[in-house]
């Protein structure tokens, strides 16, 4: 007598274990930050948090180093993210990989007259650095809107901050800097509150809200 088919692939095939599903934790508010949060949100926590308190008017010395190696890191989490098929994660970490880095490169080269900018024109010359970053910002933002609200008020602060100190360039008002620095750390408290979602312990990261996707994909 043969023994029937369907009771040996019921042995074959293993039960799914409690540590699957805890990976993949159920969320009723539109999703996770994904797996490649892990590496590429510390990266937007060092880099906004240098950058506030440089607005806010503490040591600049500091800064470039913080973002290069913010931008290099973010280059490899964007890589990773790009690699999980993550790709508006891909995307929002490409962003402030090349705003770190290449603002670094735009501070140390007019420190250094690399540029040959002359002096009266280097509010000019910020002002276009950040007009076409926050073009950028501004685009990325709109494709975030797939993704958890949280995501899309992260980058609009980064968005608010870009503006701010976009005036600030042109006009030379000294306290829109400090608005912009308020509007980046704002962006830091945030980044935490996402790398808690997606780090931390699963009984803390399923109840934090991300809030809801705002455009769902077809």
């Amino acid at each position: 007598m043969g023994v029937p088919i369907m009771s040996v692939t019921e042995h074959l095939t293993p039960a799914p274990s409690s540590r699957t599903t805890a990976l993949r934790p159920s969320r009723s508010d539109g999703g996770d930050v994904g797996k490649s949060s892990v590496l590429g949100l510390p990266i937007l926590m060092a880099g906004s948090l240098a950058f506030a308190l440089a607005a806010f008017g503490g040591p600049s010395e500091a800064l470039t180093p913080v973002l290069v190696v913010s931008g290099v890191v973010g280059v490899l989490a964007a890589r990773y993210a790009a690699r999980l098929g993550e790709v508006r994660q891909a995307t929002i970490f490409s962003l402030f990989a090349g705003f770190w880095l290449s603002y670094s490169a735009l501070i140390v080269g007019m420190t250094h007259n690399w540029y040959g900018i002359d002096p009266d024109q280097t509010g000019g010359a910020l002002a276009i650095f950040l007009g076409s970053w926050l073009v950028v910002g501004l685009a990325v933002t709109v494709a975030s809107l797939s993704l958890p609200a949280a995501f899309s008020v992260l980058l609009g602060l980064f968005d608010v901050a870009l503006v701010l100190l976009l005036i600030a360039a042109v006009t030379g008002v000294g306290w829109l800097f400090t608005g912009a620095g308020v509007a980046i750390a704002l962006f830091c408290v945030l980044s935490m509150y996402l790398y808690l979602v997606s780090a931390g312990p699963s009984s803390i990261g399923r109840r934090l809200p991300l809030g809801p996707v705002l455009v769902a994909d077809e």
